[in-house]
């Protein structure tokens, strides 16, 4: 068992512990369309990653941005930070319920996957991520798909898919206490004026069923919500 919430945070997404985790390998589909979407740059940008773990997903952003990009980082679990630092990112020690720690408009782009649904206080973030991004900026924003065809079909035959009733019940519980379909996060984001670029997803799953060209035709069936929003200041 866990003394709270934060406990449970840092343990569960701390690369130390014994529930592993990588962004990568847990969803190639996703950071694959992501990658995808991006352009080298062919100007100095600095980009954020919110969560950046052991610094895997950074490096992969940097190379494809390219050499004039410098990727820094954030984490709330020491031991993702010192991977991070040793595996090249700008990486520090940061509760993001309490603010970003970097001083404001000095951004090109942020990446924040899978975080805002672990977030009690959403406007709080996405109000801290317009402050460190320059004006115009983009943040790339991903989280599970709450109407995905997945949970459609189970919620219709009564199953409770991916609903976490505790810490540690299902087992493989991940801290979600924010729930988004595509519509409802971009109507958080234009509330916070910003502006949706791109707005898709990754894969259509299933038990035994997986399908990349599903969730091109039909994106609101996708598992994640994949967004790039602009920062309209």
């Amino acid at each position: 068992m866990y003394k709270n919430r934060d406990e449970f945070l840092k343990k569960r997404y701390d690369p130390d512990s014994k529930v592993k985790f990588n962004y990568h390998e847990e969803a190639p589909s996703r950071l694959g369309v992501i990658l995808s979407k991006i352009r080298k740059a062919e100007a100095p940008i600095k980009l954020l990653d919110i969560g950046c773990y052991d610094g895997h997903v950074g490096i992969l952003l940097k190379n494809k941005f390219g050499k004039k990009c410098q990727i820094y980082g954030v984490d709330a679990a020491p031991n993702s930070v010192k991977l991070a630092l040793k595996n090249g990112i700008q990486a520090k020690l940061c509760d993001v319920t309490k603010g970003i720690s970097f001083e404001s408009n000095i951004f090109d782009y942020v990446f924040a996957g899978e975080i805002i649904e672990h977030l009690y206080d959403t406007d709080f973030f996405l109000e801290e991520i317009k402050r460190v991004l320059k004006p115009n900026g983009i943040l790339i924003i991903t989280t599970p798909n709450f109407i995905s065809f997945g949970r459609r079909i189970y919620y219709l035959f009564g199953k409770g898919a991916f609903m976490e009733q505790s810490f540690t019940l299902p087992e493989r519980a991940a801290g979600h206490i924010r729930f988004f379909t595509f519509d409802s996060l971009k109507e958080l984001a234009m509330l916070h004026n910003f502006e949706p670029e791109m707005i898709f997803s990754d894969t259509v799953n299933f038990p035994r069923f997986r399908s990349d060209l599903l969730a091109k035709i039909f994106p609101t069936m996708g598992q994640s919500i994949i967004a790039f929003l602009r920062n309209k200041k």
